[in-house]
């Protein structure tokens, strides 16, 4: 199958798919953008691409929109003069289109022109004087429409273009275009109410070392760059949002410049929309023949598989022509089709006129199928990092809750078992005292005040080691901070909508040291040291001090008892404050750890303005299956119905 029979072949196909029999947009497509639109509406993550989708849904009902696109100094204002035999686009020895020139074919043209602007604080206060708030524009995300007469907005353009060249790159413009309507004749090759749009240069959007970079040849990494510098812009991607709305293309590419690293790799990503294109090589009465042929040649290599026809024009050539039809008719005709005018309107005839609604269609459909495929691309990895900071956090928080279920358990053993020894030291001391032991010896010996900081130091411990694994747990859940992307008009991601760093406040962990005193009763320590019963058990014979033995351990036994009456209740106490203060210490750590996750948690979830699983699951019932369903099954489905139902009835 040749080109020829490949092409008639895929125009049936699109007939038999698309069909426009109707006169308008087929119901099923409607109601496919209206899905679509509906089942990825209400994420704050992605409102671009909801604003988008919309956008789709009422295009059905609104003129043919045809863009003008290619580098600058290309010729794109200079071939639209041409088209409609009038000087309506700026031409300059610079490149002038600095925004996008939306132009609508009336016969009454109005007076009043439309602006759309996207305001930036700090930048643009000049402009919100002269033009006030403005009105949300229908279709397109944080942009506002403004009505001012036609002569002010180009006063507006013209003085924003000045602000632009005096300060570079530190300017951002913020009118993103300039809509008016033009006198539209029987001799205009569209019909009434066309809007053809002349946009910004794809390369005056680039820094001037990245424009060096492509002069000098480019190549694929600086293809890479042009991409990510149109995505980074603000009016890149405005374009790449507002191409994907357009009907069809004119897309631009100068005979000198016909291996143009950036229009290659633009062409790629712009291509997956699918839109009808004609591909203009101009200038080219700036080439020898023998180049001419080259070029051509290159042209078909390249472009040939991606758009519908190639078409050489020279501009200067075609806009003389075009400007003398209402005079010289026939000199008018000549140069047209010298300069490849005529060829050029015929294709545009062609697919804008004679398959204006079948290229609409197809046009809609395939944006809409490259631009659901875009979102879900981001939609996919949004769902995989949030999916993967849900695990970290309950991770996090599972270590917590069994930190505080394990290591309580292990606290309370340690520190039944410090106590333990507390008490039995100080019932050890207690009972090493003697009968001739005064006060101070006793109290020495019974050494309480020692046995007091001993559990104290003890407990410190304790605490210590358990405080180690909630600080281990605190670094790791500080390690790396918690992100969630945002993302460039192609789905891919562009940077983080919010970026989280847990931040634990861990205070140090310990008990306040005691200095308990125990003075013992004098009274007591008296009883002890009985002169007569130890007198006696040294005299007597030993048959006779059974007794006398007997009767001084109960004495001290009693008085033992009185010691540990006195010195026990401090001891106790002690431990009761301790252990008391410690739990409180450690639940206080573990509750501080819980609080970072769930500010984390917080964080993130004001992304979707809704907790995390809940977005989880919202997002995963979205990715289930695609909106878009194809254009041949749905109609293979269709068909296979109606069979169905002719069956169904024919039995009947």
């Amino acid at each position: 199958m040749n080109d020829l029979e490949w092409q008639t072949h895929s125009q049936r196909l699109a007939a038999l798919v698309f069909d426009c029999n109707s006169g308008r947009i087929p119901d099923w497509l409607s109601q496919q953008a209206q899905l679509c639109a509906k089942r990825y509406a209400g994420l704050h993550t992605t409102p671009e691409f909801e604003t988008a989708l919309k956008g789709f849904s009422q295009r059905g009902s609104e003129p043919f929109e045809l863009f003008v696109v290619g580098e600058g100094k290309f010729g794109k204002s200079t071939l639209i003069n041409a088209l409609l035999g009038e000087e309506v686009a700026k031409v300059h020895v610079l490149p002038e289109t600095r925004t996008f020139h939306r132009l609508i074919l009336s016969r009454n043209p109005s007076k009043t022109a439309r602006l759309l602007v996207h305001i930036e604080a700090n930048q643009h206060e000049w402009l919100c004087k002269e033009i006030g708030p403005g009105k949300p524009a229908q279709g397109f995300f944080e942009v506002m429409e403004h009505r001012v007469p036609l002569d002010v907005a180009r006063s507006l353009l013209a003085e924003e273009s000045g602000r632009v060249r005096k300060s570079k790159e530190l300017y951002k413009p913020a009118i993103f275009e300039l809509e008016e309507e033009i006198l539209w004749t029987p001799a205009s090759p569209f019909p009434e109410q066309v809007r053809i749009v002349d946009t910004q240069g794809l390369n005056q959007q680039l820094p001037e070392d990245l424009q060096q970079s492509l002069l000098m040849g480019g190549g694929k990494n600086t293809a890479e760059k042009v991409i990510n510098r149109l995505n980074q812009h603000v009016r890149g991607r405005h374009m790449l949002w507002q191409y994907r709305r357009c009907d069809a293309a004119l897309w631009l590419l100068r005979a000198t410049k016909i291996e143009s690293a950036a229009t290659n790799a633009l062409f790629d990503v712009f291509s997956a929309y699918g839109k009808k294109t004609l591909l203009i090589v101009t200038h080219i009465d700036a080439v020898s023949p023998r180049d001419y042929e080259r070029i051509m040649r290159v042209a078909e290599e390249s472009y040939r598989n991606r758009v519908d026809a190639i078409v050489p024009v020279n501009g200067k050539q075609a806009l003389e022509g075009a400007l003398k039809r209402t005079g010289e008719k026939n000199v008018a005709r000549k140069l047209e089709d010298a300069s490849g005018l005529s060829a050029l309107r015929s294709q545009i005839n062609d697919l804008c006129v004679v398959r204006g609604l079948q290229t609409k269609v197809v046009g809609l459909y395939n944006a809409l199928r490259a631009t659901e495929s875009d979102l879900r691309r981001a939609l996919t990895h949004f769902l995989k990092k949030l999916s993967t900071a849900i695990s970290r956090l309950e991770e996090h928080r599972q270590a917590a809750r069994d930190i505080a279920k394990v290591a309580v358990s292990n606290l309370n053993c340690d520190l039944t078992a410090a106590a333990s020894t507390a008490r039995s030291k100080l019932h050890q001391n207690i009972q090493s005292i003697g009968f001739w032991d005064n006060g101070s010896d006793a109290d020495e010996k019974m050494a309480f005040r020692q046995i007091c900081a001993m559990y104290q130091q003890e407990a410190n411990s304790v605490l210590k080691k358990r405080e180690g694994e909630i600080k281990e747990l605190a670094a790791r859940l500080q390690q790396a901070p918690y992100t969630l992307p945002v993302f460039d008009p192609l789905g891919n991601q562009a940077g983080e909508s919010v970026t989280v760093k847990a931040v634990v406040s861990l205070k140090q962990m310990v008990i306040q040291m005691k200095d308990l005193h125990v003075h013992l009763d004098r009274s007591i320590l008296d009883g002890l040291a009985d002169p007569i019963l130890w007198i006696g058990e040294m005299l007597l014979p030993k048959s006779m001090c059974e007794g006398i033995r007997e009767e001084r351990q109960r004495k001290r036994e009693r008085i033992y008892c009185s010691i540990h009456i006195q010195c026990d209740p401090k001891l106790e106490n002690l431990i009761k404050d301790s252990e008391k203060t410690i739990k409180e210490e450690f639940r206080q750590g573990i509750k501080n750890v819980e609080s970072a996750i769930g500010r984390v948690e917080e964080r993130l979830a004001s992304v979707e303005r809704e907790p995390l699983p809940q977005t989880r699951i919202r997002l995963e019932a979205m990715l289930a299956e695609r909106a878009m369903k194809s254009a041949l099954a749905f109609h293979g489905v269709s068909a296979f119905r109606s069979l169905a139902l002719k069956h169904q009835c024919s039995k009947v």
